[in-house]
């Protein structure tokens, strides 16, 4: 494995990790202000993998590489259409709780739950880690077999 390959192999996993950061900070998105700064980011962080690809810096298939750069992308409009939903279908705003039943706070948000409502934030806060990562792994899988 040459030192190019391990650079590469490097910026994937840290925008792998920017993607749970948006997962574990999704408070700060409720805010439009901090949606708008995230989506900006994520986004110029998804055209990266076009300018790698361009560049020839690539040691997956073509498709998977955009795939991973654009993943916190998705991870971001994912969440803000869960919380967008959960809005719609409940009439009541949800909020990211741990496992420890404690309030996740965002980066720059404090998180102001109630706890009579335990249940259905447990419900949004799994739903909310576990859909970004089910779906950016289902596409990272047909990709690889249908286009690689």
């Amino acid at each position: 494995m040459t030192l190019s390959e391990v650079y590469f192999y490097m910026l994937i996993i840290i925008f792998l990790i920017f993607s749970f950061l948006i997962v574990f900070f999704s408070e700060d998105i409720k805010c439009k202000k901090y949606f708008l700064l995230f989506f900006k980011i994520t986004f110029s962080i998804g055209w990266l993998g076009f300018v790698m690809q361009f560049f020839g810096w690539n040691f997956l298939c073509k498709y998977q590489l955009i795939l991973m750069t654009f993943s916190p992308f998705m991870t971001l409009i994912l969440i803000k259409g869960i919380m967008k939903l959960s809005n719609l279908f409940f009439k009541k705003e949800p909020f990211n709780i741990s496992i420890r039943k404690e309030p996740l706070d965002g980066i720059w948000t404090k998180n102001n739950w109630n706890n009579n409502n335990f249940y259905f934030h447990l419900r949004y806060s799994n739903l909310i880690v576990v859909r970004p990562l089910l779906t950016i792994a289902a596409l990272y899988g047909i990709i690889g077999r249908n286009f690689c």
